[in-house]
């Protein structure tokens, strides 16, 4: 079946669940970053009489991290750095030492959260589809959410977009898009992902360095005029 919205055209796939249909509740949740692939309709109809309807990204997933709260809300996970810069001895020289990440989450991790196997997705929701999804497809994921969460981004093949799941789910709570300059969920530029703050925190780490290495050999009275 086919159904056009907004200029776009979705496939729709269906389930049938046994039992009572209900979404996971365990878990924090997940930051997914990826590239779509397709976007589809998707709707579960259970043994009780429901139907659950939902909108389908299926996306290439290229990073992954875990969400994390305390008593103030949400922690902003993507400050944690994978290198920092260690000082080897009294002169102003560092070496390039990995960070371990609390929050990083490999792909066949990424699996296990969402399915508690490899697979993209628990099995029952969409057997008919696991050749196309990870492991089969390598890194290739799909999240459910509402037509309103899905549908207010404009999502086509290609667009490299960020999500946020409802707890370790594939169900999705949020997304934005990250290929153009627009708000993260926090309001700043999501332009450059995870990697442009690591490469600033170096930046700044170097201009320390070399403003070091400037005063070395100087007077102290020549920096006080």
């Amino acid at each position: 079946m086919l159904h056009t919205v907004q200029a776009q055209t979705y496939t729709t796939g269906h389930t049938r669940w046994n039992g009572v249909w209900s979404e996971p509740t365990n878990g924090d949740g997940l930051i997914v970053e990826g590239e779509v692939d397709n976007v589809r309709n998707h709707t579960v109809a259970d043994n009780a009489g429901n139907h659950a309807r939902y909108q389908v990204v299926v996306l290439h997933v290229t990073a992954a991290r875990k969400r994390a709260f305390d008593a103030k809300g949400e922690i902003d996970t993507q400050l944690a750095q994978k290198e920092t810069f260690k000082r080897t001895g009294y002169l102003p020289q560092y070496k390039h030492v990995e960070v371990h990440d609390p929050y990083n989450v490999p792909v066949n991790e990424l699996g296990r959260l969402l399915s508690n196997s490899n697979a993209a997705l628990p099995r029952g929701y969409n057997d008919a589809h696991s050749d196309r999804l990870h492991p089969n497809t390598p890194n290739v994921f799909e999240f459910w959410g509402s037509a309103d969460v899905i549908k207010s981004v404009d999502l086509k093949k290609g667009t490299k977009i960020r999500l946020k799941t409802k707890h370790d789910s594939v169900f999705v709570e949020s997304l934005a898009r990250f290929d153009v300059k627009a708000p993260s969920y926090a309001g700043e530029d999501v332009s450059g992902g995870w990697s442009g703050r690591v490469m600033n925190v170096k930046s700044s780490q170097h201009d320390v360095t070399e403003e070091k290495d400037e005063r070395q050999g100087v007077d102290e009275d020549e920096w006080n005029d």
